[in-house]
């Protein structure tokens, strides 16, 4: 099973972020919320960042706006993870500038909540 992290997480059940980690949850995956706002999300335990994390994450999905995208990924370069997924609106020009420069494996162009759970597996496999 791939471990996920899932920054911009929420428990509120109407939000988007709430939905995409329970899709992600349904579809096998194990995913590790990220946000300061919360101890727990759906019985899950929340961190506040990436580097309170005991393992590391195969992917981080991000569903923040890209300037705190931004401030995020210099600690996806330090805890040596390679795999980052954007989903819409949380990305710019800068945000991609930068995953290139610190040859991070990127998918920004389509939506986990929308694509079907497959993609998001093909691309941990890096196919």
């Amino acid at each position: 099973m791939s471990t996920l992290a899932l920054i911009g997480a929420s428990e509120n059940p109407e939000s988007l972020a709430f939905r995409l980690f329970t899709r992600l949850r349904e579809g096998g995956f194990e995913v590790v919320p990220i946000n300061p706002k919360y101890q727990t999300i759906a019985g899950a335990p929340c961190f506040a960042s990436l580097s309170e994390l005991k393992t590391t994450p195969e992917v981080v999905i991000f569903m923040v706006n890209p300037k705190l995208t931004l401030q995020i990924l210099p600690q996806v370069v330090e805890l040596k993870i390679k795999k980052v997924w954007f989903q819409p609106g949380t990305f710019d020009d800068e945000v991609l500038e930068f995953c290139k420069q610190n040859n991070l494996k990127v998918e920004h162009e389509k939506c986990l909540l929308i694509a079907p759970i497959t993609t998001l597996e093909t691309f941990i496999q890096g196919k």
